[in-house]
């Protein structure tokens, strides 16, 4: 359950940066709390395993851009891969974790579920363990916002990185603004959005859900039929990349990371549910 808290704890604080900034703290400090009694009251977990968590959740959110862009929304925030790594290593921590000192009981929660498995008489639930479905909220709290966040910072080097290679004698002025309009231009891969299109932040939601959903079912060949149907939508974009290929690279860094991001959550859940 350890790791099940971490990618529920990190999954909820990220749905709270699409609040205003003035209301961003407030709001993220009362999920906290919630979280704070889903843990330790909840799932069973000690105090300390709580708020170490609870720590890197916040963390997470205070170190990572709130969006993709600046406050004046004229350039893109700094690419910061850093926390993904360090992320990262708290999950295979929380893995560890869970393998070394399984729980010996049933979590509250657990108990209240397989109570109201019995009064009802079984049901369509009763082949669905709540593990399972613990994870499965989880890993689809990661999948909507926080893979974003990731997406967004894989991208980062390709944009920033990209231009100033493609074009070193530019003035910094212009390479800024180069770069701003290729950040805003990097919409369905990354989940961004740009003025006048916001549809990316959902797109890419949708996406990774829909090949974790279309991997559990086995139909991996509309899992490639969907990923070549994106790739047809942005063709007139990347045909128009003049020769640069710099929109090729953004499309192919953007997709691969946001499915990897798919998969990965899929193998967890296929490990808990065996």
């Amino acid at each position: 359950m350890t790791l099940t808290f971490l990618l529920v704890a990190v999954g909820a604080l990220d749905l709270t940066r699409s609040r205003r900034r003035g209301a961003r703290w407030v709001v993220s400090a009362a999920v906290g709390v919630l979280l704070m009694t889903f843990g330790w009251l909840g799932l069973g977990l000690s105090p300390f395993v709580t708020l170490a968590i609870l720590a890197i959740g916040f963390a997470w959110l205070a170190v990572m851009p709130w969006s993709g862009r600046t406050e004046a929304g004229t350039a893109p925030a700094p690419s910061r891969l850093w926390p993904v790594a360090g992320l990262a290593a708290a999950i295979v921590g929380a893995s560890a974790l869970d393998v070394l000192s399984p729980p010996t009981s049933q979590s509250p929660l657990e108990l209240v579920y397989s109570q109201a498995l019995v009064s009802a008489g079984g049901g369509p639930m009763s082949g669905i363990r709540f593990a399972v479905i613990t994870a499965a909220i989880g890993v689809g709290l990661v999948l909507v916002q926080t893979s974003n966040v990731i997406v967004r910072a894989a991208l980062g080097p390709v944009v920033q990185g990209g231009d100033v290679a493609a074009d070193g004698s530019r003035s910094a002025k212009k390479r800024l603004k180069k770069t701003a309009e290729a950040a805003q231009a990097t919409t369905v891969a990354s989940g961004g959005s740009r003025p006048g299109l916001k549809g990316g932040r959902l797109i890419g939601p949708l996406e990774r859900v829909l090949i974790l959903v279309l991997a559990f079912t086995g139909m991996f060949t509309v899992i490639a039929a969907v990923i070549a149907a994106k790739g047809v939508v942005r063709f007139p974009e990347i045909a128009g990349d003049k020769g640069e290929g710099s929109k090729a690279e953004e499309f192919l860094v953007g997709t691969l990371t946001s499915c990897a991001l798919a998969a990965a959550g899929g193998l967890y859940l296929y490990a808990v549910s065996r």
